[in-house]
C-alpha cells in the first residue's frame, strides 16, 4: 500500500504557515469585548504605553488605532493610543530595515510596505502581542467614525 504525506489538517483545509491573517478577521472578537468592557479599552502596544492610565472609548477613539492579533483567543484588545501605535510602529519598521529584501527598500517604501502582505510577511516576527500566542497587525479594513462638523456659520 502507498504511503501517503498528509496535511496536519485532514479536513482537506491547508493550513496558513505563513503567520498570514485573513483581512477579514479583525472583528471576530469585538462584539464580545465590547459588552465585557463596556466599550471600553487598555492600550494593547507590546512597548510601554504613554498613557497607562487612559482607555480608548471605541465608540469615540479619537486618534487610537485598530489593531488585531491573529490569536483567536487573544483578549487584550484590538486598541492603541495613536502615540503607543506610532512608538510600536517606529521599532518595526526598525527591525524591517535590517531585513533581507526589505535592506534595499527605502525608508517610504519600507512604511507603504509595512503592513501590506509583502511587507508584513518579513516583518511579523517584531509584531508580538501582549498574549504571547500572536502577531499584532493594523487593521487596514478599519474605517474610523466621522468626526462631527461644526455648523456654525464664519
Amino acid at each position: 500500500m502507498p504511503h501517503h504525506r498528509h496535511n496536519k489538517n485532514h479536513k482537506g483545509n491547508k493550513e496558513d504557515t505563513n503567520n498570514n491573517v485573513q483581512q477579514n478577521a479583525p472583528d471576530r472578537n469585538a462584539n464580545v469585548r465590547d459588552a465585557q468592557n463596556g466599550h471600553q479599552f487598555a492600550c494593547c502596544s507590546p512597548t510601554a504605553c504613554l498613557f497607562p492610565d487612559e482607555t480608548i472609548d471605541t465608540r469615540d477613539p479619537g486618534d487610537a488605532v485598530r489593531v488585531y492579533c491573529n490569536n483567536d483567543q487573544c483578549t487584550l484588545g484590538n486598541w492603541m493610543h495613536g502615540d503607543c501605535f506610532i512608538e510600536w510602529e517606529d521599532t518595526v519598521l526598525a527591525y524591517l530595515k535590517s531585513c533581507g529584501r526589505a535592506r534595499s527598500w527605502s525608508e517610504k517604501q519600507r512604511l507603504q510596505n509595512l503592513w501590506t502582505k509583502k511587507g508584513y510577511d518579513l516583518a511579523f516576527k517584531a509584531c508580538d502581542c501582549k498574549c504571547s500566542r500572536g502577531h499584532l497587525r493594523k487593521d487596514l479594513n478599519y474605517v474610523p467614525p466621522p468626526k462631527p462638523v461644526d455648523n456654525v456659520p464664519k
